[in-house]
Formats: C-alpha cells, sequence, structure tokens
C-alpha cells in the first residue's frame, strides 16, 4: 500500500526546526490526511536531512528518524555535539539570544516506491548559556 493520497503534515514548528547549540535537538510531527486523520506510519521509511543550501548543498547532518506507527507521530533527533557542530563557532552565533539560521531541512517518507516530502524548512540555532 502507497502513501495516502492527501499525506498532510502538521508540524509543531512550521517550516523551521528551532534548537539552542549544545543541546539535543528534538522536534516532531503528526502526519494526518487531507481529511484531518491520523496517518499510519507502519512501514514507512523515513530520512531527513539538514544542508547548508536548498537544492544540493552539502550534506551537514542526517537527522534520526523515528515513525510512530499508527499515531502517526513522526520525531526528529540530533545528538547535543552534532547540534553544535551546525552552529559553526560560537562567535558565529548571536550574543542577544537571538536565533542564526543553521540549515535547510526536510524530511521524506517512502513506502511501495512512493516518496514524499512530508516537511521542510529552516535549521535555526541560538547559542547556549549553560555548558556541561
Amino acid at each position: 500500500m502507497a502513501l495516502p493520497l492527501g499525506l498532510l503534515m502538521l508540524p509543531t514548528h512550521t517550516g523551521e526546526i528551532i534548537a539552542t547549540a549544545g543541546d539535543t535537538l528534538y522536534a516532531q510531527w503528526v502526519a494526518r490526511s487531507s481529511s484531518g486523520s491520523l496517518v499510519d506510519l507502519t512501514g514507512v521509511t523515513l530520512t531527513g536531512e539538514i544542508r547548508d543550501a536548498l537544492s544540493g548543498g552539502t550534506l551537514l547532518h542526517a537527522l534520526t528518524l523515528v515513525p510512530g506507527g499508527i499515531d502517526g507521530v513522526i520525531t526528529a533527533t540530533l545528538s547535543p555535539a552534532n547540534c553544535s557542530a551546525l552552529a559553526g563557532t560560537y562567535a558565529e552565533l548571536p550574543a542577544d539570544g537571538t536565533y542564526k539560521d543553521a540549515g535547510y531541512f526536510d524530511i521524506q517518507a517512502a513506502k511501495d516506491g512512493d516518496i514524499r516530502t512530508l516537511v521542510a524548512g529552516l535549521v535555526r540555532l541560538r547559542a547556549e548559556v549553560t555548558t556541561p
């Protein structure tokens, strides 16, 4: 069975992932059909990447993605070390607590030869205050 034709994503952070350098990047989305019902993600393969530019930029990191099965939840994570690496040097992060655009991401779902981009947007980082 292919992915539903009306597959939509309703992200927690529409079109962007917001994180603090040095923290675990964690984001969730819920897959819903065009009628609003949850999409069963059982058997769906998810892939996600963060790149430095749209359309073929350099791969910065692959996201770790976990499909939630029948509840339609997709969880994306990135380790604290990899999240810090997205920031470049701390001198490049704004000192006023605002965010730096650190790359672009998308998440794709594949099942039975059908591939869909479910959500895409910016990854934004700010400097951490407390360090381990």
